[in-house]
């Protein structure tokens, strides 16, 4: 049993009460009340939850030295009793302090998280706890029934777990120790002392008070009876308390806590960080309850580090795990019975277990992106009321998995991003009809994962960002002179990760306040990740944040190319083949070629293109023999990969195919886009993977089809028809597709078969908009030249179309030599001497 309580001691409990209060007991008790006011508007009538959240939500911000949010949380509930008990018929004014009340709170406990202080963040509480003050003032007076239902919304209330860690724990050790010692005066002393430094730091008053009768006596001699009556009188005091009878005091608690929590150690379980030490944040990091979210980036903290994010698991993905577990522990032991002939097998059956629990544990980590962007949908009706815009939410590909841990990670600048597309990007209604834009602004959410990265963008429709202004700004600032030479349009943006660099003209709750981009890039870089910034002025703005994940198990074949081992993702490959000596031939053109499944296809040898192959090669002694651009038909091996059309990679030789962990490189690393990331070779050696899809980055070639194929994307049969007759005219073999989705689906069959691509814009499915934004943003894709054919004729379409990278925007109804005259300047074969 530890000794007597020092100050050490109860700073470290003044410290676990404050942390804990903001960290467990706050959001989930804030998650409560939103959910269930939302329900209560809804036409629910479960009240007990949410005023018993609020009641909480009282009495601990007491103990946190937050008296404001205390009375703030004391109204509410009673606000909440009010509703609960019929007092209230003007309930739209009541929903109002409620959605008030909750942005309140939010606001506080975000700003106590910080360590910061919110002046006008405090005369807002302030001002809403007075709202409410003189709303509940001028209802019916609670008759004598109501008066007797009051307390059953509290009587089921349970003191924040801090409480009872700190009275049955501590508190009962200091008096099993008197117990020990009971006719002792040192030991009454003692125990005094304890109670008593133990009740201020807990704001206990009844303690405190108890500690002080019993100080009065101490050195007297006092029989053993009459303090064992002392110490049964503080273990009931302390049962009612923890039963919710004795209510905690509103005053201050912890006066002397420091500005921030020490840094906990490093776990010894975590692998050295390849980025600099980031600082922690100022406790274990809980789910962030919706309302958060408008207010998280106002107090930006460091992104919780991997190693302390949670993940919930299902209990049935538990115990099929805990099987999988079973039998690999199950065949191991049959290896190890030297009866077992049958060796092979059991290698094999291990094998086969091994996969399936790799492959559980990182669907551990998937979620559907839609669980993350639905956050966004309450606080977007919140400030579209308080701001009067009319604004939609799209959620791209809802259904894509992607990691929990890393989105958890980015929920700080995603937050500022949506909200910083919300009040700088997106128009009031009359300045959007005024432009000819659609009278309802679109904010876009979507990730996807490419190249062992996560990449999420946040796009708006809105007034795009004004450069002048930002370099009017940076003049002002003294970040340029105005004798400095003429900045591009990229150089001008970069101002806008400036710290404290603001266009704001006022300090609103969204904007103004000069926490801005740099904050957002702070913390994408931490992660190992970029950002990027793509506007036009009076079309929107689209934000890019692309960080590496942590890992990624693949099915890999290894292969040595130029000496070097190199590894290829099986998602890649389509097919694995020897060189016969009579099955390669030199094109017309020049161009070596292999036949595969009847076609011809181009034929490279990989190490010619690889930077460390060129170097080797140019080391070789001018004398020495030259080894050929294939290598020799026997010994070499040809990889079939689609990089947009269908190539052979020539390689040394394969070496063997597995799954395994694909990572990424060191972000202080230049790597080039065709590298995936790494992975362990059998040896122990870093092993580059490489990126079919980008290869063609690399490895240049030409679309050597015959017959020039346009692609035509259009939801209307009679508008395909037309299209495919006056391009078949012209020499032209036409696809045609109904919608976005399905003109994707041709592209990914094989995109290197179209010389051009005339779609609609307003599709079901996915609209020309979609689809033009995929083709931008796939490395092979982006090639093709788009021409955007819609009866849609604003101003602001047409511009939208092209900053997506429309070729060329035409519109309906259209004759046919109209259209051919307008594709010859595309440079296409044969439509010029149509034309002529």
């Amino acid at each position: 049993m530890k000794g007597v309580l020092n100050q050490e001691e109860l700073a470290a409990i003044a410290l676990a009460s404050r942390q804990s209060f903001l960290y467990e007991e706050a959001p989930d008790q804030l998650a409560t009340l939103e959910q269930g006011i939302e329900q209560l508007r809804q036409g629910g009538q479960e009240y007990t939850p949410i005023i018993r959240a609020a009641h909480s939500l009282k009495g601990g911000a007491g103990l946190a030295s937050m008296p404001e949010l205390s009375r703030l949380a004391h109204k509410l509930e009673d606000l909440l009793i009010a509703l609960r008990l019929g007092r209230i018929t003007v309930r739209e004014t009541a929903d109002k302090l409620l959605s008030q009340t909750l942005d309140r709170i939010a606001e506080q406990l975000l700003a106590a998280m910080g360590n910061q202080e919110l002046p006008e963040g405090t005369q807002k509480l302030e001002a809403t706890t007075a709202a409410l003050e003189a709303f509940l003032a001028q209802l019916p007076a609670a008759t004598a029934a109501d008066e007797e239902l009051e307390p059953v919304a509290s009587s089921s209330f349970q003191q924040p777990s801090f409480y009872k860690t700190a009275l049955t724990e501590d508190l009962e050790e200091c008096l099993q120790r008197l117990e020990a010692d009971i006719t002792a005066p040192a030991a009454v002393a003692g125990f005094v002392e304890e109670a008593t430094l133990l009740g201020e730091t807990l704001g206990l008053t009844w303690l405190r008070d108890m500690a002080a009768e019993m100080a009065a006596v101490v050195g007297q001699e006092l029989p053993e009876a009459a303090i064992s009556e002392i110490i049964s009188g503080i273990r009931k005091s302390r049962t009612e308390f923890l039963n919710g009878t004795v209510s905690p005091p509103v005053g201050s608690v912890v006066s002397n806590l420091p500005p921030s929590p020490p840094t906990p150690p490093p776990l010894p379980s975590l692998p050295p960080a390849p980025l600099p030490p980031v600082p922690q944040s100022p406790g274990p990091q809980a789910q962030i309850p919706q309302r958060f979210l408008k207010y998280l980036i106002l107090q930006p903290q460091a992104a919780p580090l991997p190693g302390l994010l949670q993940v919930r698991v299902p209990l049935t993905r538990l115990e099929e795990m805990g099987d999988r577990a079973a039998e690999l522990l199950a065949q191991c032991q049959r290896l190890q019975d030297p009866t077992n002939s049958d060796i092979p097998a059991a290698i094999t059956a291990i094998r086969s277990r091994l996969e399936a629990l790799s492959a559980d544990i990182t669907n551990l980590r998937l979620v559907p992106f839609r669980q993350i962007a639905e956050r966004y949908y309450t606080p977007l009706e919140s400030l579209k009321q308080q701001y009067h815009k009319q604004v939609q939410l799209i959620v791209q590909d809802p259904e894509n998995l992607v990691d929990q841990v890393i989105l958890e990670q980015l929920q700080a600048p995603l937050t500022h991003l949506f909200r910083n597309a919300f009040d700088h990007g997106i128009e009031l209604p009359v300045e959007r009809k005024a432009l000819g834009k659609p009278p309802i602004a679109t904010i876009t959410l979507a990730a996807t994962t490419r190249r062992a990265h996560l990449e999420i963008t946040i796009t708006d429709d809105g007034r795009g960002i004004d450069t002048a202004k930002v370099h009017q700004r940076a003049l002002e600032k003294g970040l340029i002179n105005q004798d400095d030479r003429q900045l591009t349009t990229a150089e001008i943006l970069q101002f806008l990760f400036t710290p404290g660099f603001s266009t704001a003209s006022r300090v609103t709750d969204l904007s103004g306040r000069g926490v801005g981009l740099d904050i957002v890039l702070s913390q994408v870089s931490r992660l190992g990740g970029s950002l990027e910034l793509a506007t036009e002025l009076g079309y929107g703005t689209k934000f890019i944040i692309t960080v590496p994940l942590t890992q990624t198990v693949l099915t890999l074949y290894f292969f040595q190319s130029g000496g070097a081992s190199l590894a290829l993702s099986a998602r890649d490959i389509l097919d694995i083949i020897d060189i016969p000596s009579n099955n390669h031939h030199r094109s017309q053109e020049g161009r070596e070629e292999i036949i595969w499944q009847n076609q011809s296809i181009p034929l490279f040898n990989l190490a010619n293109f690889l930077p460390y192959g060129r170097q080797a090669r140019r080391l070789i002694p001018a004398s020495a023999p030259q080894s050929p651009e294939t290598p020799q038909p026997e010994k070499a091996q040809v990889i079939i990969i689609d990089m947009g059309q269908k190539v052979g990679l020539v390689v040394d030789n394969i070496i063997g195919k597995i799954s395994a962990a694909v990572k990424p490189f060191d972000p202080t690393l230049p790597v080039p886009a065709w590298v995936e990331g790494w992975t362990w070779g059998s040896g122990g050696e870093v092993v580059p993977c490489l990126s079919g899809a980008s290869l063609a980055e690399l490895i240049p070639f030409t679309n050597t089809a015959a017959q020039p194929t346009i692609l035509v994307v259009d939801d209307s049969p009679a508008v395909r028809r037309t299209l495919e007759m006056v391009l078949s005219s012209a020499g032209f073999a036409v696809v045609t597709a109904n919608d976005g989705t399905e003109g994707i689906a041709a592209l990914t069959e094989n995109a290197a078969r179209f010389s051009l691509v005339i779609s609609d814009l307003e599709m079901p499915n996915l609209d020309g908009f979609g689809l033009l934004a995929a083709m931008k943003n796939h490395p092979i894709w982006r090639r093709l030249p788009v021409v955007m054919l819609t009866s849609q004729n604003t101003p602001y379409h047409r511009r939208r179309a092209l900053e997506l990278g429309a070729a060329l925007y035409l519109t309906k109804p259209f004759e046919p030599a109209t259209i051919l005259a307008s594709l010859s300047g595309l440079g296409l074969p044969k439509i010029g001497d149509i034309v002529a």
